[in-house]
């Protein structure tokens, strides 16, 4: 007999919640435009992030501003590490959000023209970083433990969390 099977609940309650994407420099603080003083995250006109099983998750996140200097943000540089959040606010406060997402620049382009300066990054995840990274070696001294090891993400900034399911 086949299973009936309940439609996946509504993320969006009452059916409104504004869209929202946070982009974070390595400090954990906004990535700013730095003339408004508007997170740059607000100047995000297309994204996309392609979850991939067999190679590492790619990410594109084109800006849109009036500011030239747009390309210069230290933080946008190529190899550079920003953390990527995505999500919804709904009317009443509450939200919904995306893990944070360690991602690197791997390259950047910019087009100027009369509407702008059009700036889309192309990153890819960092996991892929701990393919060249020492793996982790034993030691008597307490900031080289396991536990120290695996809250700094493998030495990627992002901490690992193990769930004993019983």
């Amino acid at each position: 007999m086949a299973e009936i099977r309940k439609p996946n609940q509504p993320i969006l309650y009452n059916g409104t919640a504004t869209p929202y994407m946070a982009l974070f420099n390595s400090g954990g603080m906004p990535i700013m435009n730095p003339i408004t003083g508007i997170p740059l995250g607000a100047y995000i006109s297309n994204w996309s992030y392609k979850y991939d099983e067999e190679k590492e998750n790619l990410a594109t996140l084109t800006f849109d501003t009036g500011d030239p200097d747009t390309v210069d943000i230290e933080d946008l540089q190529e190899s550079s590490i920003i953390y990527l959040q995505w999500g919804y606010i709904y009317p009443d406060g509450q939200f919904i959000s995306s893990p944070v997402r360690s991602i690197k620049v791997r390259d950047l382009d910019c087009v100027f023209d009369s509407t702008g300066t059009h700036v889309t990054i192309k990153c890819i995840d960092t996991v892929g970083d701990l393919r060249f990274q020492p793996p982790y070696t034993h030691s008597d001294l307490s900031e080289y433990s396991l536990s120290n090891f695996l809250d700094n993400g493998c030495n990627n900034d992002i901490g690992v969390i193990i769930e004993i399911f019983q």
